[in-house]
């Protein structure tokens, strides 16, 4: 419901991926419902932040693998092209033609990946992979008692806290506004869950 923020999100994607139809028509229809223009409206400056300092560690990336012979396969499909030098962009093509299996899906695991844990009494899987669009989950209903469920809930919460004391400064990461674990390494939440 609020169109401002919903054009400055349209703007922001459209940083990315400049010729995407569905947005461009997202950001048509918002503007034509917002009526009169506003000058300030933008892009998010975060958005814009990270796309110019990604570009630029990417360049540098770039020269050194075409003149120091390091390598980088660059994980972003949004990096324009007329940023990859002219000599690698065909090296590039070339590779990615080679190896079509890395662009396939990982596999959703059959349910009788879970049958070892669905022989336990009173747990049943309510979702799997295939539900949950990833090859690792799934939803167990029964398989921690409420209260080891809120002592998970607990650690969950004093991470997120112990994450924002360790250099974060409580800054949520830029994908939803409730991941809060930046800050969480394994040594830290190991020292968590045995205090």
């Amino acid at each position: 419901g609020n169109l401002s923020q919903a054009i400055e999100n349209v703007l922001s994607v459209l940083l990315f991926y400049p010729d995407d139809e569905a947005a461009k028509r997202a950001l048509n229809q918002y503007q034509a419902q917002l009526g009169e223009p506003r000058p300030g409206l933008g892009p998010r400056e975060d958005i814009q932040r990270f796309i110019l300092r990604s570009l630029g560690e990417k360049r540098q990336l770039y020269y050194a693998m075409e003149h120091l012979g390091t390598s980088f396969k660059d994980p972003d499909p949004w990096t324009p092209a007329a940023l990859i030098p002219e000599a690698l962009r065909e090296k590039l093509r070339e590779d990615q033609e080679k190896r079509p299996w890395d662009h396939e899906p990982p596999k959703p695991k059959p349910l009788t990946y879970w049958k070892d844990v669905l022989l336990l009494e009173g747990v049943t899987l309510t979702q799997d992979s295939r539900q949950l669009n990833g090859s690792e989950r799934a939803v167990l209903d029964g398989l921690l008692t409420p209260a080891e469920c809120g002592v998970l809930l607990q650690l969950a919460k004093d991470a997120a806290g112990a994450g924002a004391r360790s250099g974060y400064r409580g800054r949520r990461s830029p994908h939803t506004p409730h991941e809060r674990f930046e800050g969480l390494t394994v040594l830290k939440a190991a020292q968590l869950a045995r205090a």
